[in-house]
């Protein structure tokens, strides 16, 4: 059947349906735009605007956005929506009757095949596009169909069903049962819509296993018919590769040619690593035992817990009190030492890691620091290096090493030219001007920052009077501390020109994109990970929706902050 040449089109909404949550679908009528529509492929719509309407229209969003065809039955076409930002927030409000403005159908639609054994795979918003592509295939193929998202209001009917919070279905990641269920069901063809990293998932196990598999693609648009290039994503192998339009080549395309790219649309750099998602975590947040349940495809690097040269048994307890804001710790750099770190957890961590390696070191002496930074330099698997120099300093009468910038120069100035991998100095905030400690980590020769770690806390039993903490003070993390963590962030950014890892009270998407805005170029859950083990997914899903909706990249908001 020959495609439909994109036009403009005005059609009256006949009909609103409410879904859980923020979902809902707008119903158009048009026959014969229905017969000329494919699985797979979307519209550009918009809520009407009307230039001699000017005054009541000027608020809305002028961009069309994506919108993929969730059905199609005898001119019935349905849009299925999630309000996430402007543009969708938009279309919310419309109502039955109101004007719909639309191009389309755009781009090229799934391959329909008859004889297969076919499994789809759909997180989220991209289930829509499936829902329209099975009702074609399920006639003459056998299918099963899993679908996830973060909670029940994320999943819609299907075979299977995954929620990130176990509020419905099974508990984790849609991707847990792909390879399983392939085996089980004898499947020879995937399709698959959603999330990058989900994508990317599927993309290596069919790779792997040798199964065929198309993957439905989002991107940034501005015109949607192929002329600005602005939706351009990477696809073939490392050897052979171009950038090609998801509007025009896409939105579907052969996954094989996917998995080898990085097409997080996310993605940032810190001084010798480029990372495919900006988020990161917090040293000692995760430990080994924690490795298969973490979402490293949603984590830019893993942080090991900070190690030293010798065994240390930690202060003695209690260790943690929660506060009203945050959390108080007295751990006391426990860790079984480096010898243990490099002959026992550094290869389950090479052998498990499908992420960066940030290994998260401490000295009591810059030698200390030297001698540790060679044994580490010996061995594969690692790439990069955390200095954590809140630690007593015996060469400086115990003061910590981050609250002097003569001693944190020197120190960068040792450790910088014995590496060629990414080194990153953790600063304290208990200084007086973090800004001269960032550039004297800089000019040392310091790749880039971390910051901040935490800041001095207390509590008090007021019935015996007694300290919450055996040790009196310990460090206070938490969302209490962001305020002073984004201030900071914000001052460091502005003193130093290499990339910053922010840190402190970073709960949500909407709390890491204060600090982008600030001038991170990363940021690390530490706390937030103890309240919910799938923090990280959730900030990366929502730092990714935000820069959609406003059509930019990660890199145009960083340090952008107006004061």
């Amino acid at each position: 059947m020959d495609k439909l040449k994109p036009q403009f089109l005005e059609r009256a909404i006949y009909s609103r349906e409410e879904l859980c949550g923020d979902y809902f679908i707008l119903w158009i009528w048009d026959e014969e735009l229905g017969k000329k529509c494919q699985p797979g492929q979307f519209f550009e719509i918009r809520a009407h605007y009307s230039i001699e309407n000017a005054e009541e229209t000027r608020s809305l969003p002028k961009l069309f956005k994506p919108i993929s065809i969730y059905d199609n039955a005898e001119g019935r076409i349905g849009f299925f929506i999630k309000k996430v930002g402007y543009g969708t927030n938009a279309l919310s409000k419309l109502k039955a009757g109101d004007l719909l403005e639309l191009i389309g159908p755009l781009g090229n639609g799934f391959p329909i095949v008859s004889g297969k054994k076919i499994l789809l795979v759909s997180g989220g918003i991209g289930y829509p596009p499936l829902w329209y592509l099975q009702k074609r295939l399920i006639k003459h193929n056998l299918i099963y169909w899993v679908h996830g998202g973060s909670n029940q209001c994320d999943v819609f009917p299907c075979d299977e069903v995954w929620t990130e919070d176990g509020s419905l279905g099974k508990m984790g990641m849609v991707t847990e049962g792909v390879r399983s269920l392939i085996m089980e069901k004898k499947i020879n063809l995937i399709y698959s819509c959603g999330p990058i990293p989900m994508l990317k998932e599927c993309a290596r196990i069919a790779l792997e296993l040798e199964i065929e598999h198309y993957c439905s693609l989002e991107a940034y648009m501005a015109c949607g018919i192929g002329v600005c290039y602005g939706c351009a994503v990477p696809i073939g192998n490392t050897e052979d590769w171009n950038y090609l339009r998801v509007c025009k080549e896409g939105p579907v395309f052969n996954a094989g040619g996917f998995v080898e790219q990085n097409v997080s649309q996310i993605y940032t750099s810190l001084g010798r690593l480029t990372l495919n998602s900006p988020v990161t975590i917090a040293s000692g947040t995760f430990a080994l035992e924690n490795l298969d349940f973490m979402a490293q495809d949603y984590l830019g690097a893993y942080v090991c817990k900070t190690i030293t040269r010798y065994p240390k048994k930690g202060n003695p307890p209690p260790r943690l009190f929660e506060t009203e804001a945050g959390l108080l710790n007295s751990i006391g750099l426990q860790n079984p030492g480096l010898d243990k770190f490099i002959n026992d957890d550094l290869p389950i961590l090479r052998e498990t890691l499908t992420t960066p390696l940030i290994v998260s070191f401490s000295g009591s002496s810059l030698n200390e620091f030297k001698l540790m930074l060679e044994s580490l330099e010996q061995n594969e698997g690692i790439d990069g290096y955390e200095l954590n120099v809140s630690c007593p300093n015996v060469e400086n009468e115990g003061i910590a090493f981050g609250v002097d910038p003569e001693i944190v120069y020197k120190l960068c100035a040792l450790l910088a030219p014995l590496t060629n991998r990414e080194l990153i100095i953790k600063l304290s905030p208990n200084v007086t001007d973090i800004a001269v400690i960032a550039k004297a980590a800089e000019d040392g020769g310091a790749t880039s920052i971390s910051l901040i770690n935490t800041i001095w806390g207390m509590a008090i039993d007021i019935q015996s009077g007694k300290s919450m903490l055996k040790k009196g003070i310990g460090g206070y993390s938490g969302i209490g501390i962001k305020p002073l963590a984004l201030a900071l962030t914000y001052r460091a950014a502005k003193a130093v020109d290499i990339p910053i890892i922010a840190m402190g009270g970073i709960y949500s998407w909407q709390d890491a994109l204060e600090f982008f805005w600030a001038g991170a170029s990363a940021v690390a859950l530490g706390t937030a990970n103890f309240i919910d083990p799938l923090a990280v997914p959730k900030v990366y899903e929502g730092i990714d929706n935000f820069l959609r909706e406003r059509n930019c990249t990660l890199n145009e908001i960083i340090g952008k902050c107006e004061v």
